[in-house]
């Protein structure tokens, strides 16, 4: 039997419980809240850089108003990608179409290529300049999907193959693929060329070079692959292709 004094003890127990998970959301909150600041003053001190103050009223704060109301974190991360290719289409002039309308994500979590095919290729077609963000897709609901990682590779070679391209480049950070980490080894050469089997074992022995599902669609149409360098353009990188 239990004492009215003991039900009021485990009441008090309860409340005093979610006092301090409403204290501790509090500062979760207010730490979130720091962050989504920092990030939103480092994108428009880009914008202005860019001399696309405009893109603030535009888009920027619209963004980080939804962010800030919230709590589904595939969607919050996604933003950071958004707005990347928000300001890039901006700064080109090029289209912005949203990754959420092109890559389609099954029950399973797994990413639908047919139905992503008919809807890259509907909103693309084949002249089209356009910006698009990778990473993510969305569900059969529309809600945002994150991918793992690698996402961006995906993205990228599953539109050349929905659209037949002959070249896909993927522009990253380092000349090509490298015979050894360039941070580590400072003789490391570029691979001029490798076929898409010998690209699966050098990712196979723990290269972070490219996505390994991102090889698929590409090769099963041929298309050459280039990774090339964003902050070395003029080197011609490597070269995969059967």
């Amino acid at each position: 039997m239990i004492s009215l004094s003991d039900k009021n003890l485990r009441i008090e127990e309860v409340r005093e419980i979610i006092k301090s998970l409403e204290e501790e959301l509090e500062v979760q909150n207010l730490t979130r809240d720091k962050q989504v600041e920092k990030i939103k003053n480092r994108f428009l001190s880009i914008a202005e850089d860019l001399e696309l103050e405009e893109f603030w009223d535009d888009e920027l704060k619209f963004v980080f108003d939804e962010i800030k109301d919230s709590r589904d974190k595939d969607f919050i991360v996604s933003r950071g990608e958004y707005l990347n290719a928000k300001l890039l289409a901006k700064y080109l002039n090029y289209d912005f179409i949203d990754a959420k309308d092109l890559i389609i994500f099954d029950e399973r979590g797994q990413v639908d290529i047919e139905k992503s095919k008919r809807a890259i290729q509907s909103h693309i077609g084949e002249n089209k300049k356009a910006v698009v963000p990778g990473f993510y897709g969305s569900d059969k609901e529309g809600k945002i999907v994150t991918f793992t990682r690698g996402g961006s590779d995906y993205t990228g070679s599953l539109i050349a193959y929905a659209l037949d391209s002959k070249v896909y480049e993927n522009w990253t950070d380092v000349n090509g693929i490298m015979t050894s980490d360039p941070n580590r080894d400072p003789d490391a050469k570029t691979i001029d060329k490798l076929s898409y089997t010998e690209l699966k074992e050098i990712i196979g022995e723990g290269a972070q070079v490219y996505q390994e599902d991102a090889i698929s669609p590409v090769a099963k149409k041929n298309i050459t692959i280039k990774i090339l360098n964003t902050n070395n353009p003029e080197n011609h990188g490597t070269i995969i292709k059967d």
